[in-house]
């Protein structure tokens, strides 16, 4: 019994230091990465997503966001973010390995981003905006 006691008390210390970790990676994503730089700007939004202006890119996300999986606990990016490393990714066609740097996660991390709101938005926009002749 003692040494479940201790053991609970070193997975909670444990589970409390990686919980701390986790809030300063988030904080760290979130002061670097492009969602925040092109926040009102809708300048650098069209250059960095192809989306004309910020108001319309919030609306497509608002939109397609529905068919987005549930995110992970554990996940550094949030929905918006992984949306817009996507579109960036999509626009100026950037290495895997820059995009990684410039949202402070790895390159195969962002590979499974992409991967996942490609087909989510092929999921989405075929059938809503593309119709076949019957």
């Amino acid at each position: 019994l003692k040494d479940s006691s201790n053991q609970i008390l070193e997975l909670t210390k444990e589970v409390k230091n990686l919980n701390q970790i986790n809030q300063e990676l988030k904080k760290k994503v979130a002061d670097t990465d492009i969602s925040k730089f092109i926040i009102n700007n809708d300048k650098r939004c069209k250059f960095y997503t192809g989306i004309d202006s910020y108001e319309k890119l919030i609306a497509l996300f608002d939109f397609i966001e529905q068919s987005a999986p549930k995110p992970h606990p554990l996940e550094v990016l949030t929905h918006f973010q992984q949306f817009v490393l996507t579109l960036v990714k999509l626009r100026l066609n950037l290495r895997l390995e820059d995009l990684g740097h410039r949202f402070n996660i790895a390159k195969s991390t962002v590979s499974k981003y992409v991967h996942i709101w490609v087909t989510g938005m092929h999921q989405v926009f075929v059938p809503t905006f593309l119709f076949w002749p019957g």
